[in-house]
């Protein structure tokens, strides 16, 4: 029995995302689970599914192994059904990714994994991603947060520096060294932003305020460190130099900019000029070149929008 794909849809909904091929695969070419359940196959389930076999969806096959993504119990439906092959589509996926994939297929539908798998499942995901946060291992494993983070703490491993979340941003985990860091940064120059603090710190804004308020306070004056050679210092800023902060928000409280769509716009614009060059650091290298041309691009159009703004206030001056 060879791979005998369906024919297609003739038609389908426009924008509507592409189905996979189904095929036919033979029962004694697939290998075992990706994500193997303490229990093993339920029969009691398995049976019931065998009695409406014809309405089952096809199951998942990893490509280059043949191992069963999502479909053990539709595989034995098939065997106790006497039938010897079973429809299935086929995953491209690396192994991690069938794993997390094979995960929450059966913990969406179907017999939903026992709290024992979901648990070893966690503690896999922490292994093999040890800098994803808590509640982003949780959600690929259907726990709480709180369940995950004990089993963080139980597990042997190297612990990463920061937590990424769901949402992709980067937190560090100990925001203990960067507040001292800010500290140290903020009684060298106090009327820094809490921006470049933040930035050369490692911690956010808002807990360069806390310390700042702290401070103020007299709460911390006692416990400022040396801040380590590794970490980059802010430049004094030069009388000449610009405090972009302070005149954008002259300029957004000035009602003639406020109340007009010209200034309004100007606002928008200027507002949304990035605060920093530091993010250089963290863009692909690949992408570089791109950015270098569009932002001196950029910067040319703002040299000649600055040279006709000091050129019309000489005029009005005059």
């Amino acid at each position: 029995m060879g791979l005998d794909p369906e024919p297609a849809a003739a038609t389908r909904p426009t924008g509507a995302a592409i189905p996979r091929p189904v095929v036919y695969l033979p029962l004694d070419a697939l290998a075992g689970p990706v994500c193997p359940r303490f229990g093993g196959v339920d029969e009691s389930h398995a049976r019931l599914l065998a009695e409406s076999i014809d309405a089952l969806p096809p199951i998942v096959v990893q490509a280059r192994t043949y191992r069963i993504i999502d479909g053990m119990h539709r595989l034995r439906a098939v065997v106790l059904a006497g039938q010897f092959e079973i429809a299935a589509v086929l995953s491209d996926e690396d192994d991690d990714q069938a794993y997390l994939s094979a995960v929450a297929a059966n913990i969406s539908h179907g017999l939903p994994l026992s709290l024992a798998d979901r648990r070893a499942a966690a503690a896999r995901v922490v292994a093999r991603y040890p800098e994803w946060s808590d509640r982003r291992v949780a959600k690929a494993v259907g726990l709480s947060g709180k369940t995950v983070g004990a089993l963080r703490r139980t597990a042997a491993g190297t612990e990463a520096a920061v937590r990424i979340g769901s949402d992709g941003r980067v937190r560090p985990i100990d925001s203990a060294r960067g507040r001292e860091v800010a500290r140290e940064l903020l009684s060298r120059r106090p009327e820094a932003s809490l921006r470049e603090v933040a930035s050369a710190a490692g911690i956010s804004p808002a807990t360069v305020r806390d310390v700042r308020d702290r401070m103020n306070r007299g709460d911390l004056a006692d416990d400022v460190r040396p801040v380590p050679d590794n970490v980059r210092a802010i430049k004094p800023r030069t009388p000449d130099e610009v405090d972009c902060g302070r005149l954008l928000r002259n300029l957004s409280h000035d009602p003639s900019l406020r109340y007009t769509e010209v200034g309004r716009t100007l606002l928008r614009r200027l507002l949304n000029q990035p605060a920093t060059v530091t993010v250089v650091e963290e863009l692909p290298p690949h992408c570089l070149p791109i950015v270098a041309r569009l932002t001196r691009e950029y910067a040319s159009r703002w040299a000649d929008f600055a040279e006709q703004a000091e050129r019309r206030a000489r005029v009005e001056a005059a």
